[in-house]
C-alpha cells in the first residue's frame, strides 16, 4: 500500500519545509535557477538585445511571424486611432483581435508591450516564463520535503526541458507562457487539498493566468491533470476511510474550477464565439489530430535529441522537431528511473510515474490506445491537434522525479543536517552537497548543449525596414487590399504601415476568409496560401472574386508566366530577408509589385442582388459581375424596386478607425452599400442614426440596404459576448472573495 502524503503538521514541523523557510533560504536556489537559465539560453544572454529564435528557416518562426505582430498591435492601434484593440482592420481583410487566443490581450505580462516595443523584451519575457515554471517546480519539490539542492534540480530540469526549449526555438510564445503555470497550479491544488489558507484562491488565480496566456490546449490538459490528481487523492482518502475529507476535497476542487471558469468568462465567452466562426469549430478526427505525434522511431531521441536531425533538417515522425522531441536529458532521465527504485513507498513517486507514463503514451497520438480512448470518450480532447504537446506534462513529471531521486540518493538518508543535528558528521554531509552540485552542473551543461544546438539570435540591426514598400502601398490607395507572401510583406510590417492584407498568419482563420481565398485561388495549398507561406501565381487567380475582394496590390516573386492584362507592373527590385540570424550571410529576394486596375474600392454601391445560401455563394463568387451584382443571403429591399436599383458607384469613406467606419453614400435609387471589410458577429451599423442589420455580402464582405437619398452609415464593433462575460466574471470574483473568507479559511 502506498504511504499517504505527509500531513500538514509534519510539513510544518520539518526544518526543510517551505512553510517554515524564510525568503533568505530561497535566495541561493533562486540565484542558481536564474544562473542555469542564463547558461541554457546563452545565445540570448550573450546578446541581450537580440531576438531569440531557432535554427530553422533563417530565424523565421512563430515569434517573428505572429507574436511580434500580435503584441505590437495594441500599441499601434492606441497610437493611431486611440481605440481599444477589439478589431484588427489590417489582418485577413479585417479580423477580431479580442477573442483570438493568439492575441492574449488580458494576460498581464503582455501589458508590458503597451509601453515597450516587443522587439526589445519579448525574448526575455519568454525566458522569464521558463524561470517562473522552474521556480514553481522547485517550490513543489520543497513542499514534498525535498531539500533545497534536489528541489533546485527539479526546477532546473523543468525550465530547461528540451521539449520546452525546442518550443521556444519555434517561437511558441503562448504555449510556454501557459505551461510555466502548471507547477504553480499543482502547488495550489496541494494547498487546497490540505485545506491551507489561500489554497483555493491560489488555484483559481493560476487557472485564470494560464488561460489568459493564450493557448487553450495546454490549459485544457492542465484541467485534466488536476482532475486526475483529485481522483487519485479521493481514492486514497476513501481507502483510509476519510470519507468526509474526500467529499470536501471533491467539492472544493470542483468549486475552484467552476469559479475560475467564471472569472475568465470575460475572455472565454468571446473566445468560444470566435471559434464558432472558424475552420476549427468542430471535432478533429483521431487520424488528423494525431498527424503531429510521436512514433516508434522517436525512441531514439531519448539518448540523442538530434537522432533524426535538428529543427532545420528534421526527418523523424510528426513533421516538426519542436513538436515531437522525445528527450528529457540523459542525466534527468537516469535520475527519474532511479527514483522508481529508491522511493518505492512514496505516493508522490507513483503519482508522477503514472503521469509520465500516460502523458508519454498520449503523445504517440492515434498509434496509442491511450490517445484513442481519450479522443473517443473524454470530451474536448478531439478539439485539439498535436497530442505530442502532452510532453509538457511528461517533462514536469520527469523533472520532479529527478529531484526526488537526487534527494534520496545523496541528501536524504535522514531529514537531519549538521545544522539541525550537531551529531551528524559535517564532512560527509558537505561531500553529499558537493555531489549534488556536480549533478546540478552536469545537468545544466547537458541542457545548455541542447540549447546551443537549436537556438540562435537575430540582432535588431538585421531586421528589415519595410518603409519603401509600405510607402508605395499606403500612398497609392489607402484601404485597398494586398496579396503578399510573408517573405515580402509580413503581418508585422503591414500592421505597422496600416496596409490591409488579405492574407495573414492565423492557424484558425474565419471560414468566410478561407472561402473567399478559395474562390480567388486555384491551389491545393490553400491553408499555406492564406497564411502567406505559399507562392502566388497571378495568372491562376480568378478575376471576379479577386476584383470583388478589392485586391488592388500584389507583392510577389518574379512571375514565370504572363499575368492577366488588368495587372500592371508598378515596381521591380530586391529586398533583404526580413530576418537574418547572427553570423548568417545576408540574403535578398527579388520581388515585383503589381496593381490591379479592376479592383473595387473599399466601399461602393450596387443594386442587383443574387440570393444564395452559404454554399451557393461561394459557387456564384467564382463567376459574377461585382460591379453589377452583390451576393446576399436575402434581398431585404422591396421586391417592386428590384428593377429600379442604383447603378455601381463608389461611396465616400468619412473616417476609418480600427473598430469603426463612417461612410457617406448618395443614391438616386435604392441599393446596397457594400464594404469590403470582413463580416463578423459583433459589428453593428446605423443609417442616419437608425439601427440596420448587416448582411454578409460576396461571402466575406458586409452590406446594408439603403433607400434613395444621401445617407450617413456608421459601423462599430464590440466583441460578441464581452458584456455577458464581464458580468459573469465580476460575479465570480465576488463569489471567490466571499468563499475565501468562509469555508476556505
Amino acid at each position: 500500500m502506498n504511504s499517504p502524503s505527509p500531513s500538514d503538521e509534519s510539513m510544518a514541523a520539518s526544518p526543510s519545509s517551505p512553510m517554515r523557510a524564510t525568503w533568505r533560504s530561497h535566495v541561493l536556489p533562486a540565484l542558481l535557477i536564474v544562473f542555469a537559465a542564463l547558461v541554457i539560453f546563452a545565445p540570448l544572454a550573450l546578446h541581450p538585445t537580440d531576438l531569440l529564435v531557432g535554427t530553422q528557416h533563417r530565424g523565421t518562426n512563430d515569434l517573428t511571424s505572429a507574436f511580434l505582430a500580435f503584441h505590437s498591435f495594441p500599441r499601434i492601434v492606441a497610437a493611431r486611432t486611440g481605440e481599444w484593440p477589439w478589431w484588427n482592420p489590417w489582418f485577413l481583410g479585417g479580423a477580431p483581435c479580442f477573442g483570438n487566443p493568439q492575441a492574449a490581450l488580458l494576460y498581464p505580462p503582455n501589458w508590458l508591450y503597451l509601453v515597450i516595443d516587443p522587439q526589445w523584451i519579448i525574448s526575455w519575457v519568454l525566458v522569464a516564463h521558463h524561470v517562473w515554471g522552474g521556480w514553481g517546480a522547485y517550490l513543489l519539490a520543497r513542499r514534498w520535503q525535498c531539500r533545497w539542492e534536489s528541489a533546485c534540480l527539479a526546477g532546473l530540469v523543468y525550465l530547461g526541458a528540451p521539449f520546452l526549449v525546442a518550443q521556444t526555438g519555434e517561437g511558441h510564445y503562448n504555449q510556454i507562457c501557459v505551461v510555466s503555470w502548471i507547477p504553480w497550479a499543482w502547488l495550489a491544488w496541494e494547498r487546497l487539498a490540505a485545506r491551507q489558507r489561500g489554497g483555493a484562491a491560489a488555484l483559481i488565480a493560476t487557472l485564470v493566468m494560464s488561460f489568459a496566456a493564450g493557448h487553450v490546449q495546454e490549459w485544457y490538459y492542465l484541467l485534466l491533470l488536476l482532475g486526475a490528481l483529485t481522483g487519485w487523492e479521493l481514492i486514497a482518502r476513501w481507502r483510509r476511510r476519510e470519507r468526509p475529507a474526500a467529499m470536501r476535497l471533491a467539492r472544493d476542487s470542483l468549486l475552484a474550477v467552476v469559479l475560475a471558469i467564471g472569472v475568465i468568462a470575460v475572455e472565454l465567452i468571446p473566445t468560444y464565439l470566435y471559434t464558432t466562426q472558424t475552420v476549427r469549430g468542430g471535432k478533429i478526427s483521431a487520424a488528423a489530430a494525431g498527424e503531429i505525434s510521436l512514433g516508434l522511431p522517436s525512441v531514439r531521441q531519448l539518448a540523442q535529441p538530434l537522432a533524426w536531425g535538428g529543427p532545420d533538417a528534421y526527418q523523424g515522425p510528426g513533421r516538426f522537431y519542436w513538436e515531437t522531441l522525445f528527450h528529457f536529458g540523459i542525466v534527468p532521465l537516469l535520475l527519474a528511473a532511479t527514483a522508481l527504485v529508491l522511493r518505492r513507498r512514496d505516493s508522490h513517486l507513483w503519482k508522477l510515474a503514472a503521469i509520465a507514463a500516460l502523458t508519454t503514451a498520449f503523445a504517440f497520438g492515434d498509434g496509442s490506445p491511450v490517445f484513442a480512448l481519450a479522443h473517443r470518450f473524454v470530451p474536448g480532447v478531439g478539439l485539439f491537434r498535436a497530442p505530442s504537446r502532452s510532453l509538457f506534462f511528461a517533462s514536469l513529471a520527469v523533472a520532479l522525479l529527478a529531484g526526488l531521486a537526487l534527494d534520496r540518493l545523496l541528501l536524504r538518508r535522514s531529514t537531519a543536517s549538521p545544522e539541525t543535528d550537531p551529531a551528524r558528521p559535517r564532512e560527509g554531509w558537505r561531500l553529499r552537497q558537493f555531489a549534488a552540485l556536480i549533478v546540478f552542473v552536469l545537468t545544466t551543461l547537458e541542457l545548455a548543449r541542447h540549447g546551443q544546438q537549436i537556438l540562435r539570435t537575430i540582432p535588431r540591426a538585421n531586421i528589415r525596414d519595410p518603409q519603401t514598400l509600405v510607402a508605395q502601398l499606403e500612398g497609392a490607395a489607402a484601404g485597398s487590399r494586398v496579396l503578399a507572401d510573408q517573405a515580402y510583406l509580413s503581418d508585422r510590417e503591414a500592421w505597422q504601415g496600416a496596409v490591409v492584407k488579405l492574407q495573414g498568419y492565423d492557424p484558425v482563420p474565419f471560414v468566410r476568409q478561407v472561402a473567399l481565398l478559395d474562390a480567388i485561388a486555384q491551389t491545393p495549398d490553400l491553408g499555406l496560401l492564406l497564411m502567406g507561406f505559399a507562392p502566388l501565381d497571378l495568372s491562376t487567380l480568378r478575376a471576379p472574386p479577386l476584383h470583388a475582394a478589392g485586391v488592388r496590390w500584389a507583392v510577389v516573386a518574379p512571375q514565370a508566366t504572363p499575368v492577366p492584362e488588368y495587372w500592371r507592373l508598378v515596381a521591380r527590385g530586391t529586398m533583404p530577408e526580413e530576418f537574418t540570424p547572427r553570423g548568417a550571410a545576408p540574403a535578398t529576394r527579388e520581388y515585383e509589385l503589381y496593381e490591379n486596375s479592376a479592383a473595387l474600392p473599399r466601399a461602393f454601391l450596387v443594386g442587383r442582388v443574387l440570393e444564395a445560401d452559404a454554399r451557393e455563394s461561394v459557387q456564384l463568387l467564382v463567376d459574377f459581375d461585382p460591379r453589377r451584382e452583390v451576393i446576399l443571403t436575402q434581398d431585404v429591399l422591396p421586391a417592386a424596386d428590384a428593377k429600379q436599383r442604383t447603378e455601381f458607384r463608389e461611396a465616400r469613406i468619412v473616417s476609418a478607425g480600427a473598430a469603426s467606419l463612417v461612410v457617406e453614400a448618395e443614391l438616386d435609387r435604392p441599393g446596397y452599400l457594400v464594404v469590403q471589410d470582413t463580416w463578423a458577429p459583433g459589428w453593428q451599423a446605423t443609417v442616419d442614426g437608425e439601427p440596420v442589420q448587416i448582411q454578409p455580402a460576396n461571402v466575406a464582405a458586409r452590406a446594408v440596404p439603403l433607400t434613395a437619398g444621401v445617407h450617413r452609415v456608421e459601423f462599430t464593433y464590440s466583441p460578441p459576448g464581452l458584456a455577458l462575460g464581464a458580468v459573469v466574471s465580476l460575479i465570480s470574483l465576488v463569489l471567490v472573495g466571499v468563499q475565501s473568507r468562509s469555508s476556505w479559511q
